[in-house]
């Protein structure tokens, strides 16, 4: 999680993924960056753990796009796909008395 092409997605709220794992992977290498070709290593999870927290804050208004690697074996590594998502732009809103809020 957030799920593909998702929009809207709220940059100070996001602090990890989420996937689901692959069958008998023992490790699950996970990649993020703002360009589908320059995917970067966040992290690497062992065994049934499935979320991932990240190291860094994500930015409001951009495009994000992440990875999940399955190890099966030291000689197998099956790539996953590459997931994209977007976060909300930050603007202050008015409230009913006018004011920022």
């Amino acid at each position: 999680m957030p799920p593909d092409n998702s929009t809207g997605v709220i940059a100070a709220n996001r602090d990890a993924l989420m996937w689901l794992n692959s069958f008998e992977g023992l490790l699950h290498d996970v990649y993020l960056g703002t360009s589908r070709d320059a995917l970067t290593l966040q992290g690497t999870t062992v065994g049934e753990n499935n979320v991932l927290k990240l190291g860094a804050s994500l930015d409001s208004g951009r495009q994000y796009f992440w990875r999940v690697d399955a190890k099966i074996s030291k000689e197998v590594t099956y790539k996953g796909d590459v997931w994209t998502f977007k976060t909300g732009d930050l603007k202050p809103s008015l409230g009913q008395n006018g004011m920022l809020g």
